[in-house]
Protein backbone atom coordinates (compact mmCIF):
# COMPACT_ATOMS: atom_id res chain seq x y z
CA UNK A 1 0.00 0.00 0.00
CA UNK A 2 1.17 3.63 -0.77
CA UNK A 3 2.08 5.76 2.27
CA UNK A 4 -0.33 7.89 2.46
CA UNK A 5 -3.21 4.53 2.81
CA UNK A 6 -0.87 4.13 6.10
CA UNK A 7 -2.55 5.54 9.11
CA UNK A 8 -0.30 5.54 12.30
CA UNK A 9 -0.66 6.67 15.86
CA UNK A 10 0.90 10.04 15.01
CA UNK A 11 -0.87 11.20 12.46
CA UNK A 12 -4.78 9.88 13.12
CA UNK A 13 -5.20 13.49 14.57
CA UNK A 14 -4.34 15.24 11.41
CA UNK A 15 -7.39 15.34 9.18
CA UNK A 16 -5.47 14.75 5.55
CA UNK A 17 -4.27 12.03 6.93
CA UNK A 18 -7.52 10.27 7.64
CA UNK A 19 -9.11 11.43 4.52
CA UNK A 20 -6.51 10.16 2.36
CA UNK A 21 -6.57 6.71 4.51
CA UNK A 22 -10.36 6.81 3.70
CA UNK A 23 -9.90 7.46 -0.05
CA UNK A 24 -7.26 4.38 -0.73
CA UNK A 25 -9.19 2.22 1.34
CA UNK A 26 -12.66 3.29 -0.88
CA UNK A 27 -10.43 3.08 -4.02
CA UNK A 28 -9.09 -0.58 -3.25
CA UNK A 29 -12.77 -1.40 -2.19
CA UNK A 30 -13.83 -0.41 -5.48
CA UNK A 31 -11.34 -2.04 -7.34
CA UNK A 32 -12.76 -4.62 -9.54
CA UNK A 33 -11.06 -7.43 -7.64
CA UNK A 34 -12.86 -6.58 -4.62
CA UNK A 35 -16.35 -5.91 -6.31
CA UNK A 36 -19.24 -8.51 -6.00
CA UNK A 37 -19.27 -10.86 -8.96
CA UNK A 38 -22.89 -8.97 -9.83
CA UNK A 39 -21.61 -5.67 -10.13
CA UNK A 40 -18.24 -6.60 -11.46
CA UNK A 41 -20.98 -8.36 -14.22
CA UNK A 42 -23.13 -5.50 -14.44
CA UNK A 43 -19.98 -3.44 -15.33
CA UNK A 44 -19.21 -5.81 -18.43
CA UNK A 45 -22.19 -6.20 -19.87
CA UNK A 46 -21.36 -4.84 -23.26
CA UNK A 47 -18.87 -7.74 -23.55
CA UNK A 48 -20.91 -10.26 -22.62
CA UNK A 49 -23.54 -9.23 -24.88
CA UNK A 50 -21.05 -8.98 -27.87
CA UNK A 51 -20.01 -12.77 -26.25
CA UNK A 52 -23.72 -14.11 -26.33
CA UNK A 53 -23.76 -12.40 -29.84
CA UNK A 54 -20.66 -14.46 -31.18
CA UNK A 55 -22.26 -17.63 -29.26
CA UNK A 56 -25.95 -16.86 -31.34
CA UNK A 57 -23.46 -16.91 -34.50
CA UNK A 58 -21.57 -19.53 -34.34
CA UNK A 59 -24.12 -21.91 -33.34
CA UNK A 60 -25.57 -22.81 -37.03
CA UNK A 61 -21.86 -23.44 -37.89
CA UNK A 62 -21.55 -25.64 -34.63
CA UNK A 63 -24.73 -27.55 -35.26
CA UNK A 64 -23.35 -28.39 -38.79
CA UNK A 65 -20.08 -29.11 -37.61
CA UNK A 66 -21.90 -31.61 -34.93
CA UNK A 67 -24.09 -32.61 -37.87
CA UNK A 68 -20.40 -33.84 -40.16
CA UNK A 69 -18.97 -35.32 -36.79
CA UNK A 70 -22.48 -37.41 -36.48
CA UNK A 71 -22.21 -38.79 -40.24
CA UNK A 72 -18.34 -39.41 -39.84
CA UNK A 73 -18.93 -41.45 -36.90
CA UNK A 74 -22.23 -43.48 -39.06
CA UNK A 75 -19.44 -43.72 -41.53
CA UNK A 76 -17.05 -45.08 -39.38
CA UNK A 77 -19.08 -47.43 -37.75
CA UNK A 78 -20.36 -48.89 -41.47
CA UNK A 79 -17.17 -49.46 -42.36
CA UNK A 80 -16.08 -50.88 -39.12
CA UNK A 81 -19.25 -53.57 -39.91
CA UNK A 82 -18.03 -53.76 -43.76
CA UNK A 83 -14.14 -54.76 -42.57
CA UNK A 84 -15.58 -57.34 -39.96
CA UNK A 85 -17.53 -59.06 -42.51
CA UNK A 86 -14.74 -58.71 -44.81
CA UNK A 87 -12.72 -60.72 -42.26
CA UNK A 88 -15.30 -63.48 -41.71
CA UNK A 89 -15.52 -64.22 -45.38
CA UNK A 90 -11.69 -63.95 -45.99
CA UNK A 91 -11.85 -66.13 -42.59
CA UNK A 92 -13.92 -68.71 -44.99
CA UNK A 93 -12.26 -68.35 -47.82
CA UNK A 94 -8.90 -69.31 -46.07
CA UNK A 95 -10.83 -72.37 -44.42
CA UNK A 96 -11.44 -73.49 -47.93
CA UNK A 97 -8.29 -73.18 -49.55
CA UNK A 98 -6.78 -75.58 -46.57
CA UNK A 99 -9.65 -78.08 -47.02
CA UNK A 100 -8.77 -77.96 -50.64
CA UNK A 101 -5.12 -78.29 -50.21
CA UNK A 102 -5.65 -81.58 -48.02
CA UNK A 103 -7.59 -82.90 -50.56
CA UNK A 104 -4.81 -82.66 -52.79
CA UNK A 105 -2.54 -83.96 -50.71
CA UNK A 106 -4.57 -87.21 -50.11
CA UNK A 107 -5.31 -87.57 -53.42
CA UNK A 108 -1.82 -87.20 -54.53
CA UNK A 109 -0.39 -89.73 -51.89
CA UNK A 110 -3.12 -91.96 -53.22
CA UNK A 111 -2.26 -91.48 -57.08
CA UNK A 112 1.73 -92.09 -55.87
CA UNK A 113 0.72 -95.10 -54.45
CA UNK A 114 -1.39 -96.61 -57.46
CA UNK A 115 1.66 -95.43 -59.42
CA UNK A 116 3.97 -97.28 -57.53
CA UNK A 117 1.71 -100.74 -57.33
CA UNK A 118 1.63 -100.34 -60.92
CA UNK A 119 5.43 -100.44 -61.68
CA UNK A 120 6.03 -103.51 -59.22
CA UNK A 121 3.46 -105.18 -61.69
CA UNK A 122 4.82 -104.30 -64.73
CA UNK A 123 8.21 -105.86 -63.34
CA UNK A 124 6.63 -109.09 -62.39
CA UNK A 125 4.55 -109.74 -65.31
CA UNK A 126 7.74 -107.90 -68.08
CA UNK A 127 8.96 -110.46 -70.22
CA UNK A 128 12.74 -111.61 -69.88
CA UNK A 129 14.92 -109.59 -71.99
CA UNK A 130 16.47 -110.88 -74.86
CA UNK A 131 19.68 -111.28 -73.42
CA UNK A 132 18.71 -113.52 -71.12
CA UNK A 133 16.88 -115.62 -73.23
CA UNK A 134 19.88 -115.90 -75.76
CA UNK A 135 22.45 -116.55 -72.77
CA UNK A 136 19.89 -119.61 -71.41
CA UNK A 137 20.02 -120.79 -75.34
CA UNK A 138 23.83 -120.16 -75.76
CA UNK A 139 24.44 -122.92 -72.68
CA UNK A 140 21.84 -125.24 -73.57
CA UNK A 141 23.51 -125.76 -76.78
CA UNK A 142 26.94 -125.79 -75.14
CA UNK A 143 25.72 -128.13 -73.12
CA UNK A 144 24.03 -130.49 -76.15
CA UNK A 145 27.20 -129.90 -78.01
CA UNK A 146 29.72 -131.19 -74.82
CA UNK A 147 27.61 -134.33 -74.36
CA UNK A 148 27.33 -134.97 -78.39
CA UNK A 149 30.95 -135.03 -78.60
CA UNK A 150 31.59 -137.58 -75.96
Amino acid sequence: MPPHCVLSFHNINDASSVVNFIGCHVTHLASPSMMPRKHALSRGRTGDAQRLLRIEEEAPLKDQKIVLLEQRVSNLEREDDLLKQQNAIQEKLTELAKREAEVYRIEFEKEKELTYRALKLAEVGKPKSNWELQGLLGLAVFVLGFLVGK
